[in-house]
């Protein structure tokens, strides 16, 4: 009788933080309070309602209804169990290629805009859809920013990019304002530019693990240049390490020196 009241059921597509990405059947307003339900088949908790402020809404391409992201009303506290419980049990859609997206990537990059506090900050990390900044002010949720990405690739320029604040909030640690913002508009150009510094940067991050490695001695390079191959050196007693074993297991040791009568 009551059923009109129960909050409209929807699927998981991702969750990052206190932001919940998911698929609804009707278009829903930003800025807006909503409140939604996930089914969790095979969990005792069979549903979940949650409070949300929606942030975005756009047309699902792979899948019937519309693609939100909406803000949790939670504690944070709270959170990481919610997305546990929800990778694990929700209702996903098939999106196709929508669903996909790429890994972030850890980078400090000058970030420069007239739209940021002080016109300018530092990324925290980027993917080919968005990036995260480290501003010395806060910034308004929905706000369209103008950036230019100072790229420390050669083969990349500087990049031109827009985008819009998903969400902002207080990054103590830094006397701050951490600022998620996800790339709208994005040019063929741009985001060819966008996948040839993120597979650039990607390749670095993995180089330089192996360099560190190397460093270490827990690594050694062919000199042929062939292909690297990975040799696991034990430290030398000079380098500090503990000298080898006098025998090795399952021999005897070598027989005493003969004395003199």
């Amino acid at each position: 009788m009551f059923g009109f009241l129960s909050p409209e059921a929807v699927k998981f597509v991702d969750m990052r933080e206190a932001l919940l990405t998911f698929v609804c059947a009707r278009p829903k307003k930003p800025g807006t309070a909503s409140k939604v339900r996930f089914v969790l088949p095979g969990c005792k908790t069979k549903k979940v309602d949650l409070n949300l402020r929606i942030v975005t809404t756009r047309p699902s391409t792979g899948a019937k209804g519309h693609i939100c992201v909406g803000f949790v009303i939670m504690s944070e506290e709270y959170l990481g169990e919610l997305e546990d419980l929800l990778r694990s049990y929700a209702e996903r859609p098939d999106l196709g290629a929508a669903a996909r997206r790429s890994p972030r990537l850890p980078i400090s990059l000058k970030t420069m805009g007239r739209e940021l506090p002080g016109f300018s900050c530092v990324t925290v990390d980027i993917s080919q859809h968005g990036l995260r900044l480290n501003c010395h002010g806060p910034m308004n949720q929905g706000q369209v920013v103008n950036l230019v990405l100072e790229s420390d690739v050669a083969s990349v320029d500087n990049m031109t990019v827009r985008g819009r604040v998903v969400w902002c909030r207080e990054n103590r640690e830094v006397k701050g304002h951490l600022v998620g913002v996800e790339f709208v508009d994005v040019t063929p150009a741009q985001a060819d530019a966008l996948e040839r510094y993120n597979k650039s940067l990607a390749g670095r991050l993995r180089g330089n693990v192996m360099h560190r490695q190397i460093a270490d001695g827990e690594i050694t390079v062919r000199p042929d240049g062939a292909e690297e191959e990975a040799i696991i050196k034990p430290p030398s007693p000079a380098a500090g390490g503990a000298p080898p074993p006098p025998n090795l297991p399952g021999k005897p040791p070598p027989p005493p020196p003969p004395q003199p009568k």
